[in-house]
């Protein structure tokens, strides 16, 4: 039998003769790793009671991530809770047990069979199921086991958002009902994904980029911050192909006769530097004189500030300059 087991066993045991109110009243347990010459132990003290779980780890890191397993156990709202993840790693089913959405949120989120991610993919997850928990709650289903395949098809028809967030809402609830209810039948198994417009990766021809050096010049009616400063990043980018980031925050000294000289911010720690010659078109939109910090000042100020806001002012410009040549 596991040590998660018996710890589970355990636990289980406290809850149900200290907390006759249980889950109402949760009863005080406090956790860490602890190190112990050269081992590493899941420490747990119940009602003044320490117990000591050697785990198999080597390092703080892999430590952290065993415990995960019996802190999720800790972290059980109720004792059916507590059941299923032993159920589930002794991998036996337990008797049908209504999970409710509040249940079900936390034991999502605490889950240890849940693929790991960020903590904001986590939020995201989260926010989409309380989502569609709102609407299930307009239709009086107060509980997980409760879903239907009629409900779930309903909210998905209801959703007016484009294809990409309509997929990715998918996603997280097959994901959410798999995790919740590993043996019942996923009420979004019939749901299909909708095909996304794929982004084109080709090059522009000479005539669109033309099209939009000419919006981000004087064509583009919308108001557009620090235009003249954009006109040459926009030159940058064309003709040297670096990263939006490395064109933003590009320094006087990276230009050293006809050449442009740095080391690509995502290659900084490997120290790889590149040399590109300069095009003449970005020559003849330099400044003249001998300047120092930011070729662009106020579009590094504003990138550092809000580097979304410029990205997305830029993509404006493509997005504009296209569909006009194409109209």
């Amino acid at each position: 039998m596991s040590q998660l087991v018996v710890f589970g066993k355990l636990l289980g045991n406290f809850i149900m003769s200290n907390t006759a109110t249980f889950p109402t009243e949760t009863p005080k347990i406090s956790t860490s790793i602890r190190k112990i010459k050269k081992n590493f132990y899941f420490r747990t003290r119940v009602a003044g009671k320490e117990k000591l779980i050697r785990l198999t780890a080597t390092t703080e890191k892999n430590a952290d991530l065993e415990a995960a397993k019996y802190k999720a156990l800790v972290a059980a709202n109720s004792i059916d809770e507590l059941a299923a993840m032993v159920a589930a790693v002794k991998k036996i089913t337990l008797p049908h047990i209504a999970i409710t959405w509040e249940t079900a949120l936390h034991r999502f989120a605490a889950s240890v069979t849940r693929p790991r991610c960020g903590e904001k993919q986590l939020n995201a997850h989260m926010k989409y199921i309380l989502e569609f928990s709102d609407f299930a709650k307009e239709q009086h289903i107060k509980t997980v086991n409760n879903i239907t395949a009629d409900l779930a098809a309903r909210y998905f028809e209801s959703l007016t958002c484009n294809p990409r967030s309509f997929n990715v809402r998918l996603k997280t609830m097959r994901l959410f009902f798999r995790v919740l209810c590993p043996d019942t039948p996923s009420p979004f198994r019939d749901i299909r994904l909708q095909p996304e417009i794929p982004k084109s990766k080709k090059n522009f021809t000479e005539s669109e980029l033309m099209a939009v050096f000419d919006a981000v010049d004087h064509s583009y009616p919308l108001s557009l911050l620090h235009r003249e400063e954009m006109s040459l990043l926009f030159r940058i980018l064309a003709y040297t192909g670096i990263r939006f980031k490395d064109a933003c925050l590009i320094t006087w000294d990276r230009f050293v006769d006809g050449w442009i000289d740095l080391t690509p911010y995502k290659t900084m720690k490997s120290n790889h530097p590149i040399s590109i010659p300069q095009h003449p078109e970005i020559a003849k939109r330099l400044p003249p004189g001998v300047h120092t910090g930011y070729v662009m000042p106020q579009v590094a100020a504003r990138y550092k500030h809000c580097e979304s806001a410029i990205n997305i002012n830029a993509c404006r410009v493509v997005w504009w300059a296209l569909e006009k040549e194409h109209r």
